[in-house]
């Protein structure tokens, strides 16, 4: 986990804050930062399928690796200076997400999919 806030009365930092600050700073989502720090922590992009098992077991716990942290306090601590430049982290040359990409038929059936998840999941028993 990151450091805690300095204030006493301020609630400790969640990696989640550190994430969105770092992604709002370069202008990219979670998951793309995800990939850039992946890219700068071990040199060679690694399978889009692995990175997102990362990204969910993420999303699930609220906790980060090691190296999207130590990625995040760089790009902080360079944007705190001013001398944060996204082209420097790859920000400018990611293509687009699947999702972004989704039309038609899959987008449709992910809809419907989430939908009956919630249905199942909310739905009153009778007594």
């Amino acid at each position: 986990m990151l450091p805690d806030s300095r204030f006493a009365d301020h609630p400790p930092v969640s990696d989640s804050d550190y994430i969105l600050q770092s992604s709002g700073a370069l202008g990219v989502g979670e998951f793309d930062l995800f990939a850039l720090a992946d890219r700068w922590w071990h040199g060679d992009a690694r399978p889009e399928q692995a990175l997102e098992r990362i990204f969910l077991r993420y999303v699930h716990t609220g906790a980060a690796p090691l190296w999207v942290r130590r990625f995040c306090e760089t790009v902080l601590d360079l944007a705190n200076k001013g001398r944060l430049d996204p082209r420097r982290f790859g920000a400018r040359a990611l293509r687009t997400r699947p999702l972004a990409r989704m039309t038609g038929w899959k987008l449709l059936a992910l809809t419907i999919g989430a939908a009956a998840f919630m249905y199942r999941v909310f739905r009153r028993r009778p007594g």
